[in-house]
């Protein structure tokens, strides 16, 4: 009875990390660029029935293992393209393809610069002319630096080159990591990341990618998964009058 209730406690801590992250996807199903979470889990300790001296018949006794349940391992991103969504407007950007676009986030206490990363190509053109988010910091263009001086008509190529008068005045690099599972949220729908390489997927200009969550899909993970967070709880329940029975059986 120990043991039930023992799984049947990792199974809700799981089902509710769960629940958090489906609906952490829902709430982003209209932020541009949103990638969709999803939980992996992973087995926790498992013993040996022989070991613990239960009566068993099986001919191999050493492979038959009692679990602990399951715990919440990682959060893993979902980075499938998104739709991109046509605007019209001069500022915004998507990517087609792999990769992030990167803000120059100041100096941390250090003098470094810190730089984060995003698929959020919805930028606006400041009192300086430079290309900046919702959060006021600038996209990187490999040539200009702060005050970039950029003005409208906007011009900028599939390969990100940002043109005057036909001539290229600087390049929007793009930037991708070997494991994007290390990329760190903070806030904004930005990371924080190390390992960066740069790639060359198209740019596309009067366009923004949309989030990549499919709401029916979520609305029916979330189902299911209310679904087993009520089984673990029963579980516990019926653990509980089992115990109780015991108890009194012992007092007689």
């Amino acid at each position: 009875m120990l043991r039930a209730l023992w799984n049947s406690r990792a199974g809700l801590a799981s089902n509710q990390n769960r629940v958090d992250v489906i609906s952490n996807n829902i709430a982003n199903v209209n932020t541009n660029g949103y990638k969709r979470l999803d939980v992996s889990f992973q087995d926790m300790f498992n013993d040996n029935l022989n070991r613990l001296g239960l009566p068993v018949t099986a001919e191999d006794k050493q492979s038959l293992l009692q679990g602990m349940g399951s715990k919440a391992d990682t959060i893993v991103s979902n980075s499938s393209q998104g739709l991109l969504m046509q605007t019209g407007r001069e500022e915004d950007l998507a990517i087609e393809g792999n990769g992030y676009f990167r803000m120059y986030g100041g100096q941390d206490l250090d003098g470094n610069d810190r730089f984060y990363y995003t698929r959020d190509g919805v930028f606006n053109l400041d009192s300086e002319g430079n290309l900046t988010n919702s959060s006021g910091y600038i996209l990187e263009v490999d040539g200009l630096t702060p005050p970039q001086n950029l003005s409208k008509p906007l011009l900028v190529d599939e390969t990100g080159n940002i043109m005057a008068n036909g001539k290229s005045i600087g390049r929007i690099n793009i930037f991708d990591f070997v494991d994007r599972e290390n990329l760190v949220s903070v806030g904004s729908n930005m990371f924080e990341g190390t390992g960066e390489i740069q790639v060359s997927p198209k740019i596309k200009q009067g366009f923004v990618e949309s989030s990549n969550v499919d709401l029916s899909k979520e609305l029916t993970d979330m189902i299911i998964t209310q679904r087993a967070y009520e089984l673990n709880s029963k579980s516990i329940k019926s653990a509980d009058e089992m115990w109780h029975i015991a108890n009194n059986l012992r007092s007689r």
